[in-house]
C-alpha cells in the first residue's frame, strides 16, 4: 500500500493498469485466433509468411497487431 499525494498519481496508476490489461487481452485474443488474423491481414491485402511474430500498438483509439517479419500493420479494431 503506497500513500498518494496527489490524485494525479492515482489516476496514472489506474490508467495505465486499464491500458496493461486491454494489451493482455488482446495478446491472448490474437494467440486464440491466429487463423482469423490471418484472414483479416488477408481482406486487408497484406499476405502473411508461415512464421509470425506479432507485436501489438495502439494508435488513436485503435489497436493494430503489428507483424514483424513482413512488416505490416494490421487492424484489430476499436479500444474496448
Amino acid at each position: 500500500m503506497g500513500i498518494a499525494t496527489s490524485r494525479i498519481s492515482v489516476d496514472v496508476v489506474r490508467t495505465s493498469d486499464y491500458y496493461t490489461k486491454v494489451i493482455r487481452d488482446y495478446e491472448d485474443l490474437v494467440k486464440k485466433n491466429i487463423t482469423k488474423i490471418v484472414d483479416i491481414a488477408a481482406m486487408q491485402g497484406i499476405k502473411l509468411g508461415k512464421h509470425l511474430c506479432f507485436r501489438l500498438g495502439i494508435e488513436n483509439e485503435n489497436i493494430y497487431a503489428f507483424e514483424v517479419n513482413k512488416r505490416a500493420f494490421i487492424k484489430l479494431g476499436p479500444l474496448r
